[in-house]
């Protein structure tokens, strides 16, 4: 009996992973199919009326689609028809032609829809639809380090049951990709046939070693700044690219004191700065201070309490939405502060590829303290791999303070740049510097150039 019920759970576990690499397969093809669409300026193909339930996603940095094709593996393996949507490829009428549908949404920035969700949010949420035929649940994730936790599930939750449709359970809100939320979406899940766990984690975290601690801004105006460096313990510690980010546990008690048995670690994002082929992880951290004076738990941890060769655990996260195809595109990359990293990745694959044509517009306080990685920029500049550099330091006095301002001050190149295929990546502090920049590219390109650009895919912020 006992053989029998392990070979019954490794066909039911089979049967799990076959569904997940099916639908891994069919998301690259929607995805090529979505964008195809996207670049002739028409919606995309409606999806399969036949579907027996629909997974609507709408995600900034990848955690809300992988959990949405998590649910649709789980959920196929009964043997449902299952389709997987992006929210900003639909509209009104769209939803309007489904039954059943669950949605898996995250809130970025200061309440905001994820940028790839912003289509649907203009078509669709400034309007009224009859969805009276529409019966749905809603996944909300969100960062409680926020003030505006979970705003946008929120807000479209609102908006499903202002139109008429009918929630199948009460929204679940997950906070940093708690796992105990997560097991009530999992028993949503299984009470609509599903088998098999969906989790914010495949795979378990892979260790590294801290091999280099490097404060890049001394004397600055701002907090310390710090370039950390790690390598590698496990032996296959998995990879990356430019744009991806990693999710590390930072102890709950401060260091050098270990975590009781009994407390969980809190898991902080950080942007990658560097590329698998530099041989190391490097990220680029800026210490917080809070209300009472002490360093943030993340900040502060990496860059005093952790020692020297000090192992921490971290996942590798695709980030797809700040991926760049390996296209000869111009490439134009704006950032303010620690944004500086996720632009360093960037440009050290398109170094790898050959790929020279790159725009970085960088800003900060001041050039002599807070210019980081600046012989490397520097040298970028001279060999001709940065076709232009524009720099921006608020506090020097001369030049533009902020890097919107040097967008401006260079319009007529910036327009040359759009108009030849270039793709704009911004990266940096939401709040201040990624607003004004997207006021600034509105008023240089138009409304023509800016719209194209956003169908195209071809402009992308990692913002925080």
């Amino acid at each position: 009996m006992q053989i029998l019920m392990m070979i019954a759970a490794l066909g039911m576990a089979l049967i799990a992973v076959t569904g997940l690499l099916l639908y891994l397969n069919r998301r690259r093809g929607a995805k090529v199919v979505a964008h195809a669409a996207a670049e002739a300026g028409m919606p995309s193909p409606p999806p399969d009326r036949g579907a027996d339930l629909y997974v609507i996603h709408a995600s900034q940095n990848g955690m809300a689609e992988r959990l949405a094709w998590q649910t649709a593996a789980a959920l196929r393996c009964k043997g449902k028809t299952v389709e997987v949507l992006a929210l900003g490829a639909l509209d009104g009428a769209s939803l309007a032609g489904m039954r059943r549908v669950l949605f898996v949404v995250s809130t970025f920035g200061e309440g905001e829809a994820p940028d790839p969700a912003q289509p649907f949010v203009r078509r669709a949420m400034s309007a009224s639809v009859d969805l009276s035929g529409l019966e749905y649940a809603l996944l909300a994730l969100g960062d409680r380090v926020y003030p505006q936790f979970c705003a946008f599930g929120r807000r479209l939750d609102a908006w499903l049951q202002a139109q008429g449709a009918r929630s199948l359970a009460a929204r679940i809100e997950v906070n940093n990709g708690e796992a105990k939320a997560l097991a009530h979406w999992d028993r949503l899940v299984h009470s609509l046939g599903g088998q098999g766990e969906v989790s914010a984690e495949s795979q378990a975290p892979t260790r590294w070693r801290l091999v280099e601690r490097v404060e890049l801004n001394t004397g600055s105006l701002g907090l310390p700044c710090f370039h950390l460096a790690f390598e590698a313990v496990d032996a296959a510690p998995g990879s990356w690219q430019a744009g991806d980010t990693v999710s590390i546990a930072i102890p709950v008690t401060p260091a050098p004191r270990a975590p009781t048995a009994a407390s969980e670690p809190l898991w902080r994002s950080y942007s990658i700065a560097s590329v698998p082929e530099e041989g190391r992880l490097c990220l680029l951290v800026r210490q917080v201070r809070r209300e009472d004076g002490q360093l943030g738990q993340g900040s502060g941890w990496l860059t005093r309490d952790l020692p020297m060769q000090g192992e921490i655990a971290l996942h590798l996260r695709e980030h797809a939405d700040f991926h760049v195809t390996d296209g000869p595109q111009p490439l134009i990359l704006i950032g303010n502060g620690t944004g500086l990293a996720a632009l360093r990745a960037h440009l050290m694959q398109r170094k790898r590829l050959g790929r020279h044509e790159n725009w970085l517009v960088f800003g900060e306080r001041q050039r002599a303290r807070d210019f980081h990685y600046r012989s490397q920029i520097e040298a970028w500049a001279v060999s001709g791999h940065l076709a232009r550099l524009s720099l921006a330091f608020s506090r020097d006095g001369d030049g533009p303070r902020y890097v919107q301002d040097s967008l401006r001050a260079q319009s007529e190149v910036l327009c040359q740049w759009v108009d030849r295929g270039a793709w704009v990546l911004v990266s940096g502090s939401a709040k201040g510097m990624a607003t004004e920049v997207d006021t600034a590219l509105r008023e240089v390109l138009g409304a023509a150039r800016y719209d194209a650009l956003l169908a195209q895919g071809r402009y992308r912020r990692d913002v925080y």
